[in-house]
Parts: structure tokens; C-alpha cells; sequence
């Protein structure tokens, strides 16, 4: 009876090196570990597959509920799997640990290269929108030129330039938090993100009730109405006081103040755990 193959080494779940991962996506259990001397099985490798293709492709779609981070976890360990696979189907010793570093090398360069052409093209359109910024700041200094040279026509100048800042201010909004967004998701640091401006009219705070955590454990108890209240007027245009520093400190209280301030949802559900808040948050900071 053939000895039946079996892992010379143990590989984590994404989960397990990530908790901010669902523990399944599409029928994918995204929790399973392969550990050391469990039998090899080709479902293995294909599984591994599926998964790091869908987390790429979800990644590239415009609500990006994962990074670019998450899909190279997911490659990194489907390539882990492959290698265990590739050992025991061909001993030889030709497959030494250097061919194998080799051939995981060769897939992180060809990763990184796609990587690279994403962030060119990400740098390309933030170029066009600072030059969209300049040219909004040249008519404006156009206009307050044309009030200091022409003292006769002062108030004419004046009600001009209150309605070119009224009627400018959501293009200008818009731009600028474009900008925010293009700098978040080329921060080095993964929770060094710049809070964007308020863009939606209006208070919050009957919203963020309506997302308080279902888990009683997670659940502020009241203390919402502690810290704010559906009276409270927040500026288009302005920013938020309470995002802290690192990122990574955010509790259940704050993302619902965060959500009475800007008056938006971010695709937060009411059964989302604070993890799956917190990335939720992370994908409304850095949303292309």
C-alpha cells in the first residue's frame, strides 16, 4: 500500500494571520489550518487559488473591501501550498529550498510589478486633480485681483465672489477630499490616514443609533448620547476631532460618533463586529 503524501510544514488560515478577515467568503472557508503531516489534497491548492483570485478581484472593485495587502497574503500562502504540492509530487533533488525560494521570489516580483503600474496610475490622477485645485485657485486669485484694482466696482466684486465661494465650495470639497483619499492609500503606515471633510449635509446622530452593535458586549449603553446629540452642528467642509492616533485604537463609540459627523453609513451594518467596523471605516478613508 502507497505511503499517502503528506505536509512537511504547517500553513495558517488568512484568518488566522489576519482576524480582520469573514471566516468564510463565497463558500470559501477562509479558518481551515493545513498543519504539519495532515494528507496533501489537491482541493488544497485549488481552494487557495479561487481565494486569492476573488480577493484580487474584489480589491479592484469600487467598493474595496480588501487591500492589496490581503490579496498578497492570499497569494503568498496559495504559493506556500503549491510548493508543499510540488515536493512531494516530484522528489527530486533538483526542487532544493533555494529553487523554492527562487520560484517564491518570482512571484513576488511579478506581484510587485503589477503593484507598481496600479500606484503610476494612482499618481497620475492625483496629479490632474491638483492641477483641477491650482486652476480653482487661479480664478479665485483672478477675481480678488480684479476687487483690488477696481475700488468703483468693490461691492459688485464682493457679491461676485460670495457667489463664486457658494457655488464652488462642493467642487472644491469634492477635490479636496479626493486628494485626502489619494494620499490615505499611499500611506506608508496602514492606519496613518488623514480624516476626510464633511461633504453631507446634516446631523448623524439618529443614524448612528440605528447602527449601535447588536452584541450587548459591544454596545455603548447610552453613552452616545453622553458625547453628542441630534442639535449638534457640524460645518460642510470641516473635519473631525475624534479620529485617534494609531488607527488601530478605534472602540464601538467613536466610529458612531465618526458616523454622526459625516452623516454617512460607510456600509456598516448593525451585526458588524468592531473589526469588520473598523475595516469598513479604512475602505470609506481610502475609497477610489
Amino acid at each position: 500500500m502507497a505511503v499517502q503524501p503528506r505536509y512537511g510544514k504547517s500553513i495558517q488560515s488568512l484568518l488566522h494571520m489576519n482576524a480582520a478577515f469573514p471566516s468564510h467568503i463565497h463558500g470559501h472557508d477562509l479558518s481551515e489550518n493545513l498543519v504539519h503531516g495532515a494528507i496533501i489534497d489537491p482541493a488544497h491548492l485549488k481552494d487557495a487559488q479561487h481565494v486569492a483570485s476573488l480577493l484580487r478581484n474584489l480589491a479592484n472593485s469600487p467598493e474595496r473591501p480588501f487591500t492589496d495587502l490581503d490579496v498578497y497574503s492570499a497569494d503568498i500562502r496559495a504559493a506556500a501550498i503549491e510548493a508543499e504540492h510540488v515536493a512531494v509530487t516530484y522528489p527530486s533533488p533538483a526542487l532544493t529550498i533555494s529553487a523554492q525560494l527562487d520560484q517564491l521570489v518570482t512571484s513576488i516580483n511579478r506581484m510587485g510589478e503589477s503593484m507598481a503600474k496600479r500606484f503610476t496610475a494612482l499618481e497620475n490622477r492625483y496629479d490632474r486633480m491638483e492641477q483641477e485645485l491650482q486652476g480653482v485657485a487661479n480664478i479665485q486669485a483672478t477675481i480678488k485681483l480684479i476687487e483690488a484694482n477696481t475700488a468703483e466696482n468693490a461691492t459688485a466684486t464682493q457679491n461676485l465672489l460670495q457667489y463664486n465661494s457658494k457655488i464652488m465650495a462642493p467642487t472644491i470639497n469634492r477635490l479636496e477630499n479626493h486628494a485626502i483619499i489619494m494620499r490615505n492609500s499611499r500611506a506608508e503606515a496602514p492606519y496613518a490616514f488623514q480624516p476626510l471633510q464633511k461633504s453631507v449635509i446634516g446631523n448623524g446622530y439618529l443614524l448612528a443609533k440605528s447602527l449601535e452593535p447588536t452584541e450587548p458586549g459591544d454596545r455603548p449603553y447610552g453613552r452616545l448620547d453622553q458625547h453628542v446629540s441630534q442639535n449638534d452642528a457640524y460645518p460642510l467642509g470641516s473635519v473631525p476631532t475624534m479620529l485617534p492616533t494609531p488607527f488601530v485604537d478605534l472602540d464601538q463609540l467613536t466610529i458612531l460618533k465618526l458616523i454622526t459627523f459625516y452623516n454617512e453609513g460607510m456600509q456598516i451594518q448593525r451585526g458588524d463586529s468592531l473589526q469588520r467596523r473598523i475595516q469598513k471605516l479604512m475602505v470609506f478613508l481610502t475609497r477610489m
